[in-house]
């Protein structure tokens, strides 16, 4: 029997595929579960890369106890709560990271108010949750099920942004006049309490063809709109710096006892989502440069630009390509065009297999992206200082990053709180090691699941 997925390609037959024991679902009951069809070939793979070790009832006893350690409520943080921050992710996610409120300037500018989980304030160096989680370096994510940096008390509890609870959060306070240019920013050490978990397509069928009166009937509604009203003036604002805008194509499996569904997606079909990156790219920004004012070290990502000569070729390589497709002259990169324009003038029109194949050429001659100690620039974003520290349930050098931050914010002796102090190249390897991890177990699987289709 041949069972049929979403994009009528055919799975083979039940009876091949490797079903899973009752210790794999065990093992991904203490991870976490989101399929059953393909756990036996993901956990597998976690298995090959070492990612797959359950936390032991000590850390899990050392997570319980640090999130009861401190109160959430305290009167040396910024009181938030008056602000109707939401949240917005996935239909799945469980561990927030990021909560946003957005309102209108006298002056027809957006302030951004952007709320970041305070998980340095939970995990402290020498704690056996800390320990853990430099050990794993971040979460890593399969289908079936992810892995998280952190045990459950705190990725979706203490540190997560749930509605209607109290939480700490580092907010990076931003303005941006009617423009969208970034004219301040600062970051306070704060309580919120986000008042709705909102998923992307929620609010985007919202903001688009699809209204929905009760979020209209919300004190966050001005908000959502201004989320929207945001996203596109920062896209204008990156497309005048000749910023490269690449299709996200995301594939996302999802599976049961007996069928199996795959689907993609690019960039534009969920609007919200590239308004949400805005946001983040923005704060990760804003934050670098709030270390660099007050001349205290953190780790970047960075990226080298390519040179003049190296453009010339790739430009070459397109354009031999679509003539080898005959693809219409006029699609053509001209001497003189940059990059930037031609991805954005041919990105309705190319059919998708050109466009999908003219991308990768572009991006693949683009210097890998990797963490750095020193403010670089990040070519492909355009910016100098692009610290990440908007992500810290998922990855430790976030975690680090926001411990630099708290520093600054409580004028800290350097040397008396931050983990990576006298040995900030072992976190910069834990970071570009975690990362390179992910792409290749993703990798893996995809290669996997190859094997189940006809």
């Amino acid at each position: 029997m041949n069972i049929k997925t979403n994009k009528n390609q055919v799975v083979k037959d039940r009876s091949l595929w490797l079903k899973p024991t009752d210790a794999d679902h065990q093992l991904a009951q203490s991870i976490r579960p989101n399929g059953d069809l393909f756990l036996k070939d993901a956990i597998a793979v976690a298995k090959d890369f070492q990612i797959c070790q359950p936390f032991t009832k000590a850390q899990i006893d050392d997570a319980k106890r640090a999130a009861t350690s401190i109160d959430i409520v305290d009167n040396k943080l910024t009181d938030l709560r008056h602000l109707p921050f939401v949240t917005m992710d996935n239909d799945t996610t469980t561990e927030i990271d990021q909560a946003f409120y957005i309102e209108r300037t006298k002056e027809n500018g957006f302030k951004v108010y952007y709320a970041i989980a305070a998980v340095a304030d939970y995990i402290k160096p020498g704690d056996l949750v800390h320990t853990e989680a430099t050990k794993r370096g971040a979460s890593y994510y399969l289908p079936g099920f992810s892995v998280s940096m952190l045990p459950a008390p705190l990725s979706e509890g203490v540190c997560s942004l749930n509605p209607n609870e109290p939480r700490r959060a580092y907010v990076t306070v931003m303005e941006l006049n009617a423009d969208g240019e970034l004219i301040d920013s600062t970051i306070e050490h704060a309580v919120i309490e986000s008042q709705a978990k909102l998923t992307y397509k929620q609010v985007d069928a919202h903001l688009t063809n699809s209204p929905d009166a009760a979020l209209n009937d919300q004190t966050f509604a001005d908000s959502l709109q201004n989320l929207r009203g945001f996203g596109l003036l920062r896209e204008y604002q990156r497309e005048l710096g000749g910023v490269e805008f690449y299709d996200r194509r995301r594939t996302e499996y999802k599976s049961d006892a007996s069928s199996y569904s795959i689907s993609k997606s690019n960039r534009g079909e969920v609007r919200t989502e590239d308004y949400n990156a805005e946001l983040s790219i923005l704060s990760n920004f804003a934050a670098g440069r709030f270390l660099q004012k007050h001349g205290v070290d953190g780790i970047y990502r960075v990226q080298p630009a390519i040179s003049e000569e190296e453009e010339e070729e790739i430009k070459n390589e397109v354009n031999a390509y679509l003539k080898k497709s005959k693809v219409p002259s006029r699609f053509q990169m001209g001497p003189s065009e940059s990059i930037a324009n031609f991805l954005e003038r041919t990105r309705d029109e190319l059919f998708d297999r050109h466009r999908e194949k003219t991308q990768r050429i572009l991006s693949s001659r683009h210097g890998k992206s990797y963490y750095w100690h020193a403010p670089l620039k990040h070519a492909m974003l355009n910016l100098q200082g692009y610290l990440r520290e908007s992500a810290p349930i998922r990855s430790i050098v976030e975690v680090e990053n926001q411990r630099k931050i708290s520093e600054v914010i409580y004028n800290t002796p350097v040397d008396e709180q931050s983990a990576y102090d006298g040995d900030i190249e072992r976190f910069i390897d834990i970071a570009n090691t975690s990362r390179q991890k992910q792409k290749k177990i993703s990798r893996e699987m995809r290669s996997k699941l190859k094997e189940y289709f006809e």
